[in-house]
């Protein structure tokens, strides 16, 4: 038999039945996720989320009065304790929550009626929070702080006469459906009670620990747990301050993650303050989610609408393909005809439009080229892809290729009116070959000038600077450099007016002089 350890105090037949302001319950459910009623876990489920519900529980002999080492009396002998509660994700890390305890008494032994208490009462508001200290691996920690305020019935066994502050750390590690909590804390109350019965009410420290194993994975869980609590200065010693509970139970989930109900038993396994001789609870939990934020649409960018060109088959005996550039040692791209071509080609992440630090070079000589040709007016970057995959995903894949370039040339002060790209998908190869080599040969990125600046055609002059249409980070423009001016000579141009009267003089003329003939 278990309870509290206490000397039989002997009061005179004028005293009326009263218990005492001591919070006996062992199991004080905080709603958490991840572990068994009663033990604190460190999981924040994430911003927004709320877990809101009750938890009933039925104790048989939660005190019991001792005498000399011997069972005197029961003074509570059945006790039916709810307990409201909700907690709240404030952010992805702390997460406040709030109990109500309720609780009827009913029964004692008439030996130890002055000390009995029957009847409905509350018990010690909770108020607190936790905050998810770190996750490496299958490993969570977290820390927590609550709050008991002396709201409980008084000298009914049910709360304390004085705020009691609760500090605890916790952790939680998972090894495939299997999951273990560690849940220490420190209770301290401002003033310690000397009973005079064998008893101090005083600061404690609570031990609670569960293990669990996922039986069906969000369905169904199966758990064991052990909750204790002790006087600071009695720690490992028989007697009232020292109470502990081995529970086991289920917990049920349903299947779309929106409650959550749990069924346990418990019995005790010492002569403490809140130790039983059989316990059994039942909750139900709602659960909402965590808020999914919206995604933040990317910024709409206007670029000059260039219709794909014609898909013409071209027989190689029809025309010959252009010779290959020849590359100075220091070059890595120039201009040829109406394309920029490179050296090398640029290498991306694979399946992802992310550019190689090793291509990084390449792009900063297309800028180069760009900032030296003022008379490049507009360059299409054109993105194609091989025939592996389906048209949808080359599609894809080539334009999302061609934008990370585009964005790669405008944060080096190419301004956006010269540059705009486009996808190819793999309607457009090189190579017929299924081979590696002709499949690698049509993963490319081609650079087609489509607008030229004529010699006798205005130079644009470029706003100084423009912001990044998918960050907003503000980029000066390089102002291309443009080429030389045409020398002015100081002879006067000839009128087209005196070129055609020179030529219908006839004086100008000298038919003997033609025929070689000397004149008079």
């Amino acid at each position: 038999m278990v309870g509290v350890a206490l000397s039989v105090l002997m009061l005179g037949p004028e005293a009326n039945a009263q218990g005492m302001s001591v919070d006996v319950e062992l199991l004080r459910p905080t709603f958490a996720a991840g572990s068994l009623p009663g033990v604190d876990s460190p999981l924040v489920a994430g911003k927004g989320a709320i877990r809101a519900g009750f938890i009933t529980q039925y104790e048989r002999d939660p005190v019991i009065l001792y005498q000399y080492g011997e069972e005197y009396g029961v003074v509570v002998k059945n006790r039916v304790q709810n307990h409201l509660g909700i907690a709240y994700d404030v952010t992805d890390r702390f997460s406040a929550r709030a109990t109500l305890p309720i609780a009827f008494q009913a029964g004692f032994d008439d030996v130890v009626f002055e000390q009995s208490w029957n009847g409905l009462g509350l018990g010690d508001i909770g108020l607190g929070g936790k905050v998810q200290l770190a996750k490496a691996g299958p490993l969570t920690t977290g820390a927590r702080i609550d709050f008991l305020v002396p709201s409980g019935t008084n000298e009914a066994w049910l709360g304390d006469a004085s705020l009691r502050t609760q500090l605890g750390l916790s952790a939680l590690g998972e090894v495939g459906p299997a999951h273990a909590v560690v849940d220490l804390s420190y209770t301290a109350r401002p003033n310690e009670l000397d009973t005079g019965q064998d008893f101090i009410v005083e600061s404690t420290l609570d031990f609670n620990a569960s293990l669990g194993f996922e039986v069906w994975p969000d369905r169904l869980g199966m758990n064991l747990g052990y909750l204790s609590r002790g006087g600071v200065s009695h720690l490992g010693q028989s007697g009232g301050e020292n109470g502990s509970d081995l529970i086991g139970g289920l917990q049920i989930h349903r299947k779309d993650g929106s409650g959550q109900i749990d069924l346990g038993v418990g019995k005790g396994l010492a002569q403490g303050v809140g130790s039983t001789a059989f316990r059994g609870f039942v909750g139900y939990t709602w659960v909402r989610p965590p808020v999914v934020p919206e995604p933040v649409p990317e910024p709409v960018v206007v670029i000059k609408e260039i219709p794909p060109p014609p898909v013409v088959v071209i027989e190689p005996d029809i025309e010959e393909p252009p010779p290959e550039p020849e590359w100075q040692p220091e070059e890595v791209a120039k201009v040829v005809r109406n394309q920029i071509v490179i050296r090398d080609p640029i290498n991306f992440v694979f399946a992802q439009d992310t550019i190689l630090d090793e291509s990084l070079v390449v792009l900063e000589a297309i800028a180069k080229v760009l900032h030296e040709h003022a008379e490049i007016e507009h360059l299409v970057i054109e993105g194609h892809a091989s025939e592996e995959g389906s048209f949808e995903y080359n599609y894809d894949l080539s334009n999302l290729r061609a934008r990370a370039i585009w964005k790669e040339l405008m944060r080096q002060g190419v301004h956006p009116d010269r540059i705009s790209y486009r996808g190819m998908g793999e309607v457009v190869p090189i190579e017929t070959g299924d081979d590696e080599e002709s499949l690698a040969t049509n993963r490319r990125v081609e650079f087609h000038i489509i607008d030229w600046i004529e010699p006798d055609e205005e130079f644009p002059v470029y706003e100084e600077s423009y912001r990044l249409p998918w960050s907003g980070d503000s980029v000066t423009t390089v102002q291309p450099i443009r080429p030389p001016e045409p020398e002015k000579t100081d002879e006067p141009e000839e009128d087209v007016n005196t070129i055609e009267i020179d030529l219908l003089n006839p004086d100008n003329f000298d038919l003997y002089e033609e025929e070689g003939e000397e004149t008079e």
